[in-house]
């Protein structure tokens, strides 16, 4: 939804960068930690999840790059 939502208004505002890395690196850790490399479940549930938590950390970079910008046109 987060994604969405910055996707479509077009700005990262209210939007916690770190905390949206740190959940990213959070499930890589975990994948790790469960030790099943080779499990489908883990890998779409955790590596899916920090690779949509990590699309979200780069949008909303991209955004507030853009907003910054634009400021300084």
């Amino acid at each position: 939804m987060q994604f969405y939502k910055i996707w479509k208004e077009g700005t990262a505002k209210g939007v916690s960068i770190s905390t949206w890395f740190l959940f990213a690196i959070a499930n890589v850790g975990l994948y790790i930690y469960a030790q099943k490399y080779d499990s489908l479940q883990m890998i779409v549930g955790l590596l899916g999840t920090a690779a949509l938590d990590t699309a979200i950390v780069v949008l909303a970079l991209a955004r507030e790059r853009k907003e910054r910008n634009e400021a300084a046109a």
